[in-house]
């Protein structure tokens, strides 16, 4: 395992768990993972330019082209605070850290308080857009995801069906008799 990491994590190397203490991923962290990798990427190559770019007259989108302070307000939002919960999401699902279920229930109801918000400027707002079954397509995964990762952590421990979470629940330490 160590070789092969070597070889696919040159530019995030993680130090290999000891051998029974992750169980194979479910196929809901692999899908969940892959959200928290699109949405850095939406952060940092799309939505980030909604506040930087100084010439609004760019986008055809109407919400883009009007840029309303709360819209503002929320890109940068997701900027300062989204953008770093992906990346330890990333690292804590791929590490099955139990740790992330707070850090993801807040994550989860940030994103699904703000949904309803763009939703109605998008569907009926003064800079609704001229594609609602486009916007209901994009937007929709902003609303899924969250209430999948939402269930995907409801348990206390998230990664409980892990070996060694089950050796240690049932007071083993380290495989041996308590």
């Amino acid at each position: 395992y160590a070789e092969y990491q070597a070889t696919v994590s040159r530019f995030f190397p993680l130090p290999p768990l000891p051998a029974g203490e992750r169980a194979p991923m479910r196929p809901v962290d692999a899908v969940l993972i892959g959200w928290f990798c699109v949405g850095l990427a939406v952060t940092f190559f799309v939505d980030i330019e909604a506040v930087l770019v100084q010439r609004p007259d760019l986008y055809a989108h109407p919400l883009m082209h009007a840029r309303p302070v709360w819209f503002r307000a929320a890109i940068w939002v997701e900027v300062l605070v989204q953008a770093p919960f992906y990346a330890v999401a990333i690292y804590a699902f791929v590490r099955q850290r139990s740790w992330v279920r707070v850090p993801a229930i807040v994550y989860a109801t940030v994103l699904l308080t703000i949904m309803p918000i763009v939703l109605a400027e998008q569907y009926f707002g003064p800079h609704a857009s001229r594609r609602p079954l486009l916007v209901t397509a994009v937007y929709g995964a902003y609303v899924l995801m969250p209430v999948l990762l939402l269930v995907r952590v409801w348990s206390v421990d998230v990664f409980a069906s892990t070996p060694l979470a089950k050796r240690k629940a049932a007071g083993l330490a380290g495989g041996e008799a308590a």
